[in-house]
């Protein structure tokens, strides 16, 4: 289980706390056990006290929440880095190239997920600002946005309201050896 996930089930565990620090098992719509709930609520029990009150409860969400402000601020640095990376040349192998283009890709469309401004299938829960209908929910493509001065400027406007610390396309794009390359 990744860290995200894990974090996401421990939310749950507290939203629902009082029923679920007595129940043996999670149950489906149609009252079915959920198979291997038992595990994860005897994991979730030996991770969560079973004695908080409900200001503890609240603390514990609000740690949750700052605990997932922090990685994401490390995944725009580590996405940072990579960018960076590109003034070294972008990979001589076309599937070298691919991997690059597709994680630089991800950044943006992951920010959505993390915001909720996508749902689960990456479609577009609210329509953004016509300004960026051709960078939001998918749609940046990260060859324009190395060719294209005006792309990059929107892509950075865009990616400003989703960044959880830094605008790392605003950064790049002021780089004097970024420009130079393009």
């Amino acid at each position: 289980m990744r860290i995200d996930e894990a974090i996401t089930e421990v939310e749950k565990y507290l939203k629902n706390y009082d029923t679920n620090k007595d129940t043996e098992y999670l149950e489906d719509e149609a009252g079915y056990e959920i198979k291997g709930s038992r595990a994860k609520l005897a994991l979730l029990r030996s991770i969560v006290p079973s004695n908080l009150t409900p200001a503890q409860i609240r603390e514990a969400q609000l740690d949750l929440e700052e605990f997932k402000n922090i990685m994401d601020g490390a995944d725009e640095f580590s996405t940072f880095g990579r960018l960076l990376s590109i003034n070294q040349g972008l990979p001589g192998k076309a599937e070298d190239l691919e991997g690059t283009l597709s994680k630089i890709k991800k950044i943006i469309t992951k920010r959505e997920k993390d915001l909720g401004l996508v749902n689960k299938d990456g479609v577009l829960t609210s329509t953004p600002d016509e300004r960026y209908a051709d960078i939001a929910g998918g749609m940046f493509d990260p060859i324009k946005w190395l060719q294209d001065e005006e792309y990059q400027e929107r892509v950075a406007e865009y990616y400003d309201k989703l960044k959880a610390t830094l605008n790392i396309f605003g950064i790049v794009r002021k780089l004097p050896h970024f420009k130079s390359m393009f």
